[in-house]
């Protein structure tokens, strides 16, 4: 069975972005894209401060109480191992329950 390699957006949108016969491969794959997604925040989050803060003076010069620097969340990068794909989607859109907490 592959391995699939999503990228789950805000409203749940869901795009495949690769596929692999081994988990080695689609484990490494996974965490390249999310490196590089910690790296264009952390290059973005310089300029994202500057403009929260011209907005915010933006609405206390005009009264207009509007949300400073509500930008898109990043999209979750997920990997799914399933007979095919829309198997794979399937999976990613179920809910899951949380796992026992503390000493139960």
């Amino acid at each position: 069975m592959p391995y699939y390699v999503f990228s789950v957006k805000p409203l749940g949108r869901i795009e495949k972005l690769a596929e692999f016969g081994g988990f080695k491969d689609a484990s490494a794959h996974a965490k390249a894209l999310r490196s590089a997604q910690t790296e264009n925040v952390h290059s973005a989050q310089t300029e994202n401060v500057r403009s929260a803060q011209i907005e915010t003076s933006r609405a206390t010069l005009t009264g207009n109480p509007r949300v400073a620097g509500a930008g898109a969340a990043e999209p979750k990068i997920k990997v799914m191992f399933a007979d095919n794909e829309d198997l794979a989607i399937e999976l990613l859109c179920q809910v899951r329950e949380p796992g026992p907490t503390g000493d139960d």
